[in-house]
């Protein structure tokens, strides 16, 4: 993000240069801001340049969150367990897991970290369940380490947990965790809702495992007493070591609570975990179960972080789901979405970061006085969507009264708003618009906030009064992380968030307020500044709970304390240290720096600078100083000197330390650059996207539709085949096709008359090899080869192919050529095509539409379709009177022997109305389902050097450089497989709809599991998602989204789901003509065109239309 605008910046200043006289201190101090001033404004151009390149399509940010490797090693633990594949990411976690790794063999919480046992542990673990034979020196050097540290013995609790589920550490030296907790009221003292929100959501599950206490299989099998990892053991003939303090430690230190917890755990152990009151266990488990289930979103996700999604996969299995039931399946993919892969490997986020990256761009974006006011409006639309205003989530156990209004971190949570990221949005929108403080959004977001305020003046993260320090004492808390305090980073920001709502509504005369809003501000404001008085360290910094550490902290509560200075007197004396002691810790290069070890030893903070740490200080100091002061000038040049060039044309900050915080001394976060690295969010991955969320079928109402959505095999079977009958096309494509073709194909009224009509088609085309005439396409593609640039010039391919099978459909439909590629175009084939474009693109967009297809007019369109039926009507009144004659009235080239498809279909039709519309109805499907094939095949190709040249060796081998005949088009079978490749990737259909006409069933969707019948009522829709259905990889196998032609050497004919012309009775009758066409269209490019190069910076962004366009072209060169 843009760390600095130039507000925070900019001085009033004056040039007098006099080369002749020396210059005062104070000229010459003038003189270095003067002459750092054109730097900042060229960083800034810069560093916005790059934030507004790395801005997914609908407006947000989200950079990778990274954290140790212990979240990727839980994950290859889980899969193990579960007994999911890991071949196909086998080698990315191995390289990440040894990219990761320190010199002494160990693996750390964050880079430049000491190692840590447990981490290390966890590591060493799962290499060796990817494969990685202990022999290797990263394993040898793990081992030492290990061992060093007192093995396996001194690992933490979780990690003991998950070494048991393997055999590997007995479950009697687990804490014991009886799953009755989950029953005890929320007024007790301990309860599960006592828990700050990220232990509750982790300690459930965790109820359910330490119930079952599972033995997984390992590589060398399943044990309860295995032996695959002894050789990390000082003693592995004793694995019951002991865990917590001893009870005379405990004694001996006088920690009466750490005492009784510990006595409760050895009772609990004699009772064998409350598991002799079967009845009671049986019902605990139950409401457990039910607790996670409720708070799984419809993606699959829990609170929105790794922990409790990874527990409750195991929870469910353990209970007797099925990786294929919803909760499991849908918790995976969750997992699976948190995966971050590029060439260091792949490796699992702890989290994603989509509301807080894109709240803190667009606060960066504004305070940088960005011109992109489009950008951050998106940005500020795409968050305030994100509100949520719905009566859930946990916070509501002590706030039943409380109005939602809170915004969460991640894509989905809906049941653990955050105080800080809410405070963030508050601050963008208000930031971005003055006014924004009047809006819902705003208003709501604040009252929120004045909600969740703790009883001692400050906020806290998820909960509020969430501050039972004790149950930190609990034998299985061994990071000291089951509270969520108040803390003085998060009170700072909603101070900041407030006090600006404060002086915006005093400057735009808003602070009468009939609801009393204002004053409840004002007074919560006072409480939090009371809060920061009480916690303000002895040399003026404060604790920084979620950044490292004090440099966080301290930034963050300046901030917001500058709104205050001039009302309220202890502010000024809270100041005033707190701003002597961020310039006490600037480092000589002018930048700040704090080590995260000064979490555990206060007296460890200084380190090299990080940009990151270097923003949170000059925030802090730019609220209180003048902008000329030493220590920000001399901030702002390091961070001028530290900006790096990036790929997106602009600059950033990336940093490899971490310098966020999860837990602190425990779990540390690397907040990296923000970079580009989605595709387009489009229809297509999106619906594929929901199959993988909700299953191969799944309903939704939409506009009072009912609608399902399918790419199941079964199912499209039965729609598209065995079930014909019962199905229509949908009724809005139809109705819009009795406009255009009142008497064609499409517009068939009924079934008799469809079949009737498709047999008339199936006749005409019966004669492929007469049909196809390859003397005749021989001269349309002769045209294209000429109008193309052959010197490796990028051009739009995709264009030029338009024009091309426009030419080719209407000599084979009219046996006279549109002429769009030649020198002889008429005005009437000019008026026509625009016409037949206008139709195209009117019924494509009213698909879109679909139920709301009639808002859009159709008076332009009727004017195109009379005009469109006008030119055909002439055409085929001319065959019919000359067949195969070339007309004096029509300058259009007409071919020798006229239209043969239109002779084939005389000998069953004489209406010049049905030929006319028939003949319409096979230019409007072909030309840009043609395109669209052709298209995509040499985007792919263009992409991949290895299948171009293959493809090119098979063309030459078997035609050479001769016009190819049938049968060499027929019998070449690797350009059958690129052609097949091309088509399952980018379908010309990608969505077909159909809608049932009476009440019939598809097989598969419904029940528990998805395997049962579903109802499909007269009148639902059902849309088979053919783009779906092409990358599933239980039939295209492994990489099913990939380009891989030679996949199709083991695949028999049309595999099932594969629908590149659809299937069944409904499939297009011309499917052989037109794989004759491409294939030697393709042929006769690839003989003249040794290499294919790559002009598409983007991958292929969907245009809908009668076809599948690529919205930005296919830009190639060909040489």
């Amino acid at each position: 993000m843009p760390l600095l605008g130039p507000d925070n910046i900019r001085v009033q200043h004056t040039s007098t240069q006099k080369p002749a006289t020396k210059k005062t201190p104070r000229e010459h101090h003038a003189s270095k801001v003067d002459d750092i001033i054109a730097r900042v404004e060229q960083t800034l151009k810069l560093s916005m340049e790059y934030a507004l390149g790395s801005a997914h399509s609908d407006g947000h940010w989200c950079g990778e969150l990274r954290s140790n490797v212990t979240i990727t090693a839980e994950y290859i633990f889980l899969r193990q367990a579960l007994g999911l594949d890991l071949n196909a990411d086998r080698e990315a976690y191995y390289r990440y897991m040894l990219s990761e790794q320190n010199s002494d063999g160990s693996w750390g919480l964050a880079p430049e970290y000491p190692g840590d046992v447990s981490t290390t542990t966890e590591a060493y673990l799962a290499l060796k369940i990817l494969g990685t034979k202990a022999d290797l020196p990263a394993m040898e050097n793990a081992r030492k380490f290990v061992i060093k540290a007192g093995g396996i013995a001194e690992v933490r609790v979780f990690t003991r947990i998950f070494l048991a589920t393997f055999g590997l550490f007995p479950w009697s030296a687990v804490p014991q965790l009886p799953v009755e907790l989950i029953l005890l009221p929320s007024i007790f003292p301990i309860s599960i809702y006592r828990f700050a929100s990220w232990a509750r959501g982790t300690i459930a599950p965790l109820l359910i495992i330490c119930h079952h206490q599972p033995v997984y299989a390992l590589p060398n099998g399943r044990s309860a007493e295995n032996n695959y990892l002894d050789e990390l053991w000082q003693d592995p003939n004793n694995k019951s070591v002991t865990y917590g303090p001893s009870v005379w430690t405990l004694l001996g230190e006088m920690d009466i609570v750490g005492l009784a917890f510990s006595a409760l755990d050895k009772l609990l152990y004699q009772f064998n975990g409350l598991r002799s009151i079967p009845l009671l266990r049986t019902y605990a488990r139950r409401r457990c179960i039910e607790w996670i289930l409720e708070r799984q979103e419809v993606t699959g996700d829990w609170a929105g972080i790794f922990p409790p999604m990874h527990g409750s996969v195991y929870a469910f299995a353990l209970e007797g789901y099925q990786t294929d039931d919803r909760p499991i399946r849908l918790g995976i993919q969750a997992l699976e979405n948190f995966a971050w892969k590029d060439c260091n490997g792949k490796r699992i986020q702890p989290c994603v970061s989509p509301v807080w990256d894109t709240a803190l761009m667009s606060i960066g974006l504004c305070d940088a006085m960005s011109t992109s006011r489009e950008t951050i409006s998106k940005a500020i639309h795409w968050i305030r969507d994100r509100q949520l205003l719905e009566s859930r989530g946990d916070w509501r156990v002590y706030r039943p009264h409380l109005a939602p209004g809170g915004f969460s971190f991640e894509y989905e949570n809906t049941w653990y708003p955050d105080v800080d990221d809410t405070a963030a949005v508050i601050l963008a929108q208000a930031k971005y618009d003055p006014q924004a403080i009047t809006s819902h959004s705003v208003r709501t977001a604040a009252k929120w906030i004045l909600g969740m305020q703790n009883s001692d003046g400050g906020w806290a993260a998820f909960d509020v009064e969430n501050d039972k320090l004790f149950l930190n004492k609990i034998p299985f808390s061994d990071m000291d992380s089951l509270c969520d305090t108040s803390c003085p980073d998060i009170t700072g920001r909603v101070l900041e968030a407030f006090g600006l709502m404060i002086k915006l509504a005093r400057a735009l005369e808003k602070s009468s307020d009939a609801n009393g809003l204002y004053a409840e501000l004002h007074m919560a404001c006072s409480r939090g500044i009371s809060y920061l008085v009480q916690n303000q360290e002895p040399y003026g910094a404060w604790f920084g709970r979620w950044g490292c550490n004090y440099i966080y902290g301290t930034g963050h509560a300046l901030c917001g304390l500058s709104y205050f200075v001039e009302e309220d007197i202890r502010v000024r004396e809270l100041v005033q240290p707190a701003l002597q002691w961020l310039k006490s810790k600037q480092n000589p290069d002018g930048g700040w720096g704090e080590s995260l070890l000064s979490y555990r030893h206060a007296e460890k903070q200084q380190r090299e600078s990080t940009p990151s740490q270097t923003a949170w200080a000059l925030m802090g100091l730019l609220a209180h100083l003048p902008h000329s002061d030493d220590s920000i000038v001399r901030g702002i040049r390091y961070l001028v000197s530290s900006q790096t060039s990036e790929e997106l044309g602009g600059a950033s900050w990336p940093e490899e330390a971490y310098t966020g915080t999860g837990f602190p001394n425990h779990f540390f976060l690397g907040l990296v650059e923000l970079v580009q690295h989605y595709k387009q969010k489009d229809v297509c991955q999106y619906t594929d996207r929901l199959f993988k969320t909700y299953g191969d079928t799944y309903a939704a109402d939409i506009l009072g539709k009912r609608i399902i959505f399918t790419h199941n095999t079964h199912n499209i079977t039965r729609v598209l085949s065995t079930g014909f009958a019962d199905y229509f096309p949908a009724d809005h494509i139809g109705s819009l096709f009795m406009y255009a073709t009142p008497n064609g194909i499409f517009a068939a009224k009924g079934l008799e008359e469809w079949k009737k009509t498709r047999r008339v088609f199936r006749t005409a085309l019966a004669n492929n090899r007469e049909i196809c005439n390859l003397s005749e396409l021989e001269e349309h593609v002769g045209r294209f080869l000429r109008s193309v640039p052959l010197n490796r010039t990028g051009f739009d391919i995709q264009a030029t192919f338009a024009d091309l099978c426009t030419d080719i459909m209407t000599s084979f439909a009219l046996g006279a050529s549109a002429d769009q590629l030649g020198s002889t175009q008429t005005t009437s084939n000019e008026h026509f095509v625009r016409n037949l474009n206008y139709i195209k693109n009117t019924i494509a967009k009213c698909g879109l539409l679909g139920p709301l297809h009639h808002l859009h007019s159709k008076k332009q369109f009727q004017i195109a379709c009379d005009g469109a039926r006008k030119h055909v009507m002439g055409h085929v009144d001319q065959e019919l009177a000359n067949p195969g004659q070339v007309s004096d009235g029509n300058q259009s080239k007409r071919f020798v022997g006229g239209s043969l498809f239109l002779r084939g279909l005389v000998r069953d039709i004489q209406d010049v109305n049905q030929l006319s519309d028939h003949c319409l109805s096979i230019l409007l499907a072909a030309i840009d389902s043609m395109t669209t094939v052709l298209s995509a095949t040499f985007f792919l190709l263009a992409k991949d050097e290895r299948v171009t040249k293959k493809l090119r060796a098979t063309i030459l081998e078997n035609v050479g450089y001769e016009h190819p005949t049938y049968e060499q088009l027929q019998s070449m079978k690797y350009l059958h497989y690129v052609l097949n490749e091309a088509m399952r990737l980018f379908p010309a259909v990608p969505f077909d709809a159909r809608i049932a006409n009476k009440d019939t069933l598809i097989p598969y969707g419904g029940g528990s599991n998805g395997m049962s019948n579903v109802l499909v009522r007269k009148g639902t829709i059902v849309v088979i998602s053919v783009w779906a259905s092409h990358r599933m990889s239980e039939v295209f196998r492994v990489n099913a989204t990939e380009f891989f032609p030679e996949r199709w050497e083991v695949l028999n004919g049309d595999p099932p789901g594969y629908l590149p012309f659809l299937q069944g009775p409904r499939a297009c009758p011309g499917r052989r003509y037109a794989m004759i066409q491409i294939s030697y269209i393709v042929t006769r490019i690839l003989q003249a065109a040794s290499e294919i190069t790559d002009y598409n910076s983007e991958d292929w962004k969907e245009k809908f239309g009668f076809g599948f366009e690529n919205a930005n072209g296919v830009i190639v060169g060909l040489g």
